[in-house]
């Protein structure tokens, strides 16, 4: 999305993961995005549209260090 989040969305936390709903007035298609937290590391990212149904879901599998952060690793 490339902008602030916090600029678009509200956010909730709950155990387990984040909810993003949208601000009133913001420039996107979706309804909300729910992220999914495991031990504190993104695992899942599901995206829903204006009338609740889910279009877009990105999975993680692991994460993999490389001398800095660590990277997330995509699911095949």
């Amino acid at each position: 999305m490339g902008r602030d989040l916090e600029t678009l969305f509200e956010v909730a936390e709950a155990p387990g993961f984040l909810l993003l709903t949208p601000r009133p007035g913001a420039p996107t298609p979706y309804g909300k995005v729910e992220v999914h937290l495991k031990e504190g590391f993104l695992e899942r990212v599901v995206y829903y549209d204006q009338r609740g149904q889910a279009v877009r879901e990105l999975l993680l599998k692991g994460y993999q260090g490389q001398g800095g952060p660590s990277s997330p690793g995509r699911r095949s």
